[in-house]
């Protein structure tokens, strides 16, 4: 008969307690089990033996060792049974077996000592790991040409230890995301294939995969401290890089907010006031959306409007007011404002020089008068300090 044909006889196995025990000792007639043959799997061992041919045979025992010596694992009641597997054991592990044949008072002698060793499943062949994607890696293996594989455990390499992070499911998915990660980061990773008995595989060969790293910039920013009511801000455009974010702060060391994304290489910040200070940072995000560092600081500023005048003398000379105030080299031209009285209509007066003469007044009435200047651009000063004068 071939190994493992399989038998239509029901065999009746127990393993609860000894068989032996119960009986009257050995008959050294009974035939011995012989000519045993094993073969090993990873979480199994399967037996075959010459049929016993004696009508005396009732049956087989076998025992394993264990931990506190050779204990029985299975009470045959066929006498024509010749395999047995023994199962739920521990890969790449080795076991001592014997057997006894069985009569119906005694039993034989044990067989002789079969040692053997259960068997491993092989890592899988290849795998791959990427380098070059944002945020994650991708694990490309080769499948486990094994068919009872039901799954695979990856491993990544934690605090000093490889630990599963994820199980594929199926034997000929061969591809895993590991996401989340930080840039321009190495990780190492190893695959392991589980059987439907859940024995786990060799471990596969290690492999290291590096996120991508965030792009490098360039900026040489430049903000503009003299238009009205805006900042301009330009930098270097940088290669690969898809758009720029724009951060701004009140002070350098400050916080750094992001107000608005450009895909140009400068950037206009509407403010609406006179002399407002700003301080801005430049990023680059690349066209996987990776976002660079931020670049140093610049600081920029609205234009301020003029200083103001300072008003150095004001009399009345012969039926006359005369008013003089300081140079204002930022002023191009000034303005005198100039009221009759606390109820008066004021007037404005237009003038590039330094002094001013007002011809048109009344005896016995007061007249107050300040000054601002007008820049370039047309910025008014605050006013001077006011004069009053009358002519009595």
């Amino acid at each position: 008969m071939k190994f493992w044909i399989i038998s239509v006889i029901i065999l009746f196995i127990s393993g609860c307690g000894s068989s032996i025990s119960s009986l009257n000792g050995i008959n050294k007639n009974l035939p011995k089990v012989k000519n045993i043959k094993v073969i090993p799997d990873v979480g199994s061992i399967a037996f075959e033996w010459d049929i016993v041919n004696n009508s005396e045979v009732s049956g087989f025992a076998i025992y394993r060792e264990g931990k506190d010596g050779f204990e029985e694992i299975a009470h045959i009641k066929n006498p024509h049974s010749t395999h047995y597997v023994d199962e739920g054991l521990t890969p790449e592990t080795q076991y001592r077996y014997y057997f006894y044949t069985l009569g119906y008072n005694h039993y034989s002698e044990k067989s002789e000592i079969i040692t053997t060793k259960t068997s491993f499943i092989d890592p899988i062949e290849s795998i791959y790991a990427s380098n070059d994607y944002p945020k994650q890696v991708k694990l490309l293996f080769s499948p486990h040409p094994n068919p009872s594989i039901s799954h695979y455990l990856i491993q990544k390499y934690i605090e000093g230890e490889f630990k599963t992070i994820g199980i594929v499911n199926n034997r000929l998915l061969v591809e895993y995301f590991d996401t989340n990660l930080k840039d321009g980061t190495s990780y190492k990773y190893r695959i392991i294939a589980v059987d439907f008995n859940s024995n786990p595989s060799h471990p596969s060969k290690i492999i290291t995969a590096k996120t991508k790293s965030i792009p490098k910039i360039d900026m040489n920013i430049t903000a503009t401290n003299n238009l009205i009511n805006k900042i301009i801000i330009s930098w270097n455009k940088q290669e690969g890089i898809k758009s720029y974010n724009i951060y701004r702060s009140k002070s350098q060391d400050g916080k750094y907010t992001l107000i608005d994304t450009s895909t140009n290489n400068e950037y206009t910040d509407i403010i609406n006031a006179n002399n407002v200070r700003y301080f801005y940072k430049i990023s680059g995000v690349d066209y996987t959306d990776l976002e660079s560092k931020l670049s140093q600081s610049i600081k920029g500023s609205t234009k301020n409007i003029p200083k103001t005048p300072i008003i150095t003398k004001g009399y009345v000379d012969n039926n006359e007011v005369k008013i003089e105030w300081e140079e204002n080299n930022e002023a191009k031209y000034f303005i005198i404002y100039r009221k009759n009285g606390a109820l008066g209509k004021q007037t404005r007066y237009r003038i590039k020089e330094t002094n001013f003469t007002d011809k048109d007044i009344k005896n016995g009435a007061e007249y107050s008068y300040y000054i601002t200047a007008i820049d370039e651009a047309g910025l008014e000063s605050k006013p001077s300090n006011e004069i009053k004068l009358s002519i009595k």
